[in-house]
């Protein structure tokens, strides 16, 4: 179960009757809450410190398992005699094996990029935007929008306005009960086939939400962009574009091909893109805030650390089971070190009786809430809804 759920009570009424020093305060900043300069102070200093060939290990560990398996599929589906061999039955497991594990690679690749975009990847920030071009760019992200759209995101997380609009760009949000009036065009849009989010969730976010991440003309996401900040959107835009060009040609512009070796995979890494950062930032009781009510370190703890088990999360680069220590810090901790920051915030929030504000849940797979089926029971249960809303002056509804 998550930590910070009120026991016999349904969140609605926790908001009103909890505790001042509890997760559902009407208090603008409940005691006993640290502020992210305390936890600052309790994370051990080298859990800051980038280091250059530690992510660099990790990205071509990513992109040498993607090239390898990438190559290896195609030297077999595009030999007919090997391909027909197989058989149908053996051609259908090979494909569905090569999408799965190349799908999660690529998904993989992202998070090393994530970094890069954070500033997290190393010290210098013209070589995170080369290896964040490069990451991102392989599997159709353009960096530089993503980056804009993802800092907003950490900067305001569950902000919605003062009573709006959305500042947490990333998520839609709408009120428990007053569904029309503060559901946004996008999610309104989406509601009927929500199932289908989990797939086409990102690709249709990447294009259109917020003006879209490859024209900086609209849309609240390049309001008060800069000319420069404009250019740097089409410039990886280009990069993107030079990567679809490139797949295409090596493929031969063959339909068949592209989806199988590299269309097929991308839907994948779509479906993890989205089911880790729904799961991260989505949960029964999701609190927002007005502006007056908001605080950065309440956005932050409104995010889940969630298990997934099966090596995934390490695999994974710990973006699952360390990603409250990372909202908090995601400029300042790279995500080999976020383990152990994480554990050294829930040393500090016990020691100031608030474990309350940590978040966890256990999606592994006999978990009773594998993360596979998760996203779709939570898709269709709870849609963007937020369980509960703080006005300004801390009143919940």
């Amino acid at each position: 179960m998550c930590k910070g759920s009120k026991k016999g009570a349904t969140a609605a009424t926790a908001a009103g009757t909890a505790a001042a020093s509890g997760r559902y305060s009407d208090k603008p900043v409940p005691d006993g809450l640290p502020s992210a300069a305390d936890l600052r102070k309790a994370i051990p200093k080298h859990c800051f410190n980038k280091s250059i060939p530690m992510s660099m290990m990790y990205l071509v560990r990513d992109m040498g398992i993607a090239a390898g398996l990438m190559y290896g599929f195609h030297q077999v589906y595009n030999n007919a005699a090997q391909w027909e061999q197989l058989g149908l039955a053996g051609q259908a497991g090979l494909t569905a094996a090569y999408w799965a594990i190349e799908g999660f690679i690529m998904w993989c690749i992202f998070v090393v990029g994530h970094d890069c975009g954070h500033g997290s990847f190393s010290n210098y920030q013209w070589f995170n935007d080369i290896m964040g071009h490069i990451t991102h760019g392989s599997i159709l992200v353009p960096y530089w929008p993503w980056q804009r759209s993802h800092h907003m995101h950490h900067s305001y997380h569950n902000n919605i306005g003062n009573p709006g609009p959305v500042k947490d760009m990333s998520h839609q949000w709408f009120h428990p009960t007053n569904r029309e009036q503060s559901m946004d065009v996008y999610a309104r849009i989406f509601e009927p086939i929500r199932f289908l989010l989990p797939v086409i969730g990102w690709g249709t976010y990447v294009l259109f939400a917020e003006g879209g991440h490859f024209t900086p003309f609209i849309g609240p996401l390049w309001e008060g962009a800069s000319l420069g900040t404009r250019v740097k959107c089409l410039v990886s835009g280009a990069v993107v574009a030079a990567m679809g060009a490139a797949v295409v040609h090596t493929l031969e512009y063959n339909p068949a091909q592209i989806m199988m070796v590299y269309g097929g995979p991308w839907f994948v890494f779509s479906w993890w893109l989205f089911t880790v950062t729904y799961l991260q930032h989505h949960h029964p009781e999701s609190v927002v805030y007005e502006d007056a009510a908001w605080s950065y370190i309440k956005g932050a703890f409104e995010t889940v650390d969630r298990k997934y088990g099966m090596g995934i999360d390490n695999f994974h680069h710990n973006i699952t089971d360390g990603h409250v220590a990372h909202h908090i810090f995601f400029t300042k901790i790279p995500h080999y070190h976020l383990l152990e920051a994480t554990e050294a915030i829930k040393d500090e929030l016990k020691r100031r009786n608030a474990e309350d504000w940590y978040l966890f849940r256990d999606n592994t797979m006999f978990s009773g809430h594998w993360y596979v089926t998760e996203v779709w029971r939570q898709m269709h249960n709870h849609y963007f809804r937020a369980n509960t809303w703080i006005k300004a002056g801390g009143k919940s509804d």
